[in-house]
């Protein structure tokens, strides 16, 4: 028993150093991989890259900085002239106006849109109306990551059935688009009191959330990206307010929350391995087992609650067609695509027949494709998927497929007109004379975002910090090894705007105003 203990001890020692090796890593490398990558959008010159097309009316990044940073100091300043009480209130007040507006938007702007988003509305149409399912049986096949997604919508489709508004379903969707939206506003606010303490740099950050996330086009989209956007910045909440509810439910909370974001959008799960990568290294290791174990119990029962969901849908699948990791690896690795989807990637995994097959034949190929590129062929196709996945502030709007496959007669309402020239281009580009404008907006607000994320080494080098230093660490990974593409990080920009605030905080007090407290 005594060897035990100090076993035990010794363990607990060196996962002390560790500890501290761990936060000198973290706080080093995602500052200084920010700092490249900003670096690379301000000075990528004439470097191709996928999806270039979609940047070519964007002003110039040195000046969109300077009003960037500009307009971010006007808005902090005038938040300092109000005595803030009842915070809540306010932001709950707030947030029921973003909602309204988000809708309203929305109610003038929408349309039908193609690519994987179609696939999932028309499913869920048909199978709540009982029409013919059997042709979306290939999909769902290669695809299987959507079926909850489309259990989701089917779901609420059905509720709209019953209710008697047919005509309203596919609104519907986008209806609560709207609402996990609006809550991920609130949950970023919580986390920016509870981090900062101080209500005028929350409030600033609810702000950039409204006009980068918040009235962002893409709630309009019925798809993975809008529906697990709520996911990472919950899990961080949870996980930072952890000590305030029993650890029992918070550490459950955490896993559920990871496995079920997972289901919708896989990248969620990149923040519950950074939660865990983190705690891990704590010195108390027998408490921090059961929470493990509270953590894991919690993602047993996202996988109950996600099969029992998904096996009321009346589809027969083909397990052989699925499309594994390794396709998107092989994917991520294509040179002539750059790193970007590949439509002849899809047909060489499609000419497999069985998951194993198309495994071997994708890792092979992948494979074959690093050593033919070497070390600095494989540089040249990170450079451009950074590009790819950062140099665009409207997350590739309107990239995916045709995108506006249908758009309906303009509602009657007095700024209809003004909506869609913002966000209406490609094909409407007549339609979108505003676009311009808005592009250039957001790209605006995302390189000032990625500017302040450069500084976020000042941050207190607190665990809560780490995790989303280590999410956003491992979301740029991810899509560095894997398929690129921009708006898969949308769901990650809460993230970002909190590591921007500490940016910004260390500017203004150590630049702007050293004699002042905020």
């Amino acid at each position: 028993m005594l060897d035990l203990i100090k076993k035990i001890n010794l363990f607990s020692s060196h996962t002390v150093h560790l500890n501290n090796i761990l936060q000198n890593i973290i706080f080093f490398i995602y500052p200084l991989i920010i700092f490249f990558t900003f670096i690379l959008c301000i000075f990528h010159l004439k470097i191709s890259f996928a999806g270039s097309y979609l940047c070519a009316n964007f002003l110039p990044p040195l000046l969109l900085l300077f009003f960037g940073i500009i307009l971010i100091l006007g808005f902090f300043h005038l938040l300092t002239f109000f005595k803030v009480k009842h915070s809540v209130k306010i932001i709950i007040m707030l947030s029921s106006i973003l909602f309204l507006t988000q809708l309203f938007f929305i109610y003038n702007y929408y349309f039908y849109t193609d690519w994987d988003a179609a696939e999932l509305i028309k499913f869920s149409d048909s199978l709540v109306h009982n029409k013919e399912i059997n042709d979306y049986k290939w999909y769902f096949s290669r695809y299987p990551n959507n079926l909850f997604l489309a259990f989701i919508f089917s779901s609420i489709r059905l509720i709209c059935h019953a209710l008697g508004v047919h005509a309203h379903e596919y609104f519907a969707i986008l209806t609560f688009q709207c609402l996990l939206s609006t809550l991920t506003g609130f949950i970023l606010f919580k986390t920016l009191v509870t981090l900062f303490d101080n209500i005028y740099i929350s409030f600033l950050g609810y702000i950039l959330y409204v006009f980068f996330i918040g009235l962002s086009p893409w709630i309009s989209i019925p798809y993975s990206d809008s529906m697990a956007l709520i996911f990472p910045s919950l899990i961080i909440y949870i996980y930072i307010c952890r000590e305030k509810i029993p650890y029992n439910i918070s550490w459950s909370l955490i896993g559920l929350c990871s496995y079920i974001g997972y289901k919708i959008k896989p990248q969620v799960f990149i923040v519950f391995i950074a939660v865990i990568l983190v705690e891990v290294f704590n010195t108390d290791f027998i408490k921090y087992i059961s929470n493990y174990i509270l953590a894991g119990l919690g993602i047993i029962s996202g996988v109950i609650i996600v099969h029992l969901c998904i096996s009321t849908l009346p589809l027969s699948l083909d397990k052989n067609m699925a499309f594994g990791l390794p396709h998107f690896f092989m994917m991520g690795l294509n040179p002539v695509d750059m790193g970007i989807f590949s439509a002849s990637d899809v047909d060489f995994s499609a000419s497999f027949f069985t998951c194993h097959e198309r495994n071997i034949a994708n890792l092979h190929e992948a494979f074959n494709r690093l050593k033919e590129m070497g070390v600095f062929g494989l540089l040249k196709l990170f450079v451009r998927k950074t590009l790819t996945n950062y140099y665009n502030g409207t997350f590739a709007w309107a990239a995916e497929g045709t995108f506006f496959s249908e758009i309906f007669s303009p509602q009657n309402t007095p700024i209809c007109d003004f909506l869609r020239s913002l966000y209406y281009t490609r094909d409407y580009a007549s339609i979108g004379k505003y676009y311009i404008l808005w592009s250039n907006f957001e790209q605006m607000l995302w390189i000032t975002i990625l500017f302040f994320n450069v500084f976020s080494y000042s941050a207190p080098k607190n665990n809560a910090v780490r995790v989303i230093m280590l999410s956003l660490f491992g979301l740029t990974i991810f899509e560095l090894i894997f398929e690129a593409r921009a708006r898969y990080l949308f769901i990650f920009s809460p993230l970002f705007i909190v590591l921007a605030l500490y940016g910004f905080n260390f500017i203004y007090l150590k630049l702007l105003s050293p004699k002042d407290n905020i």
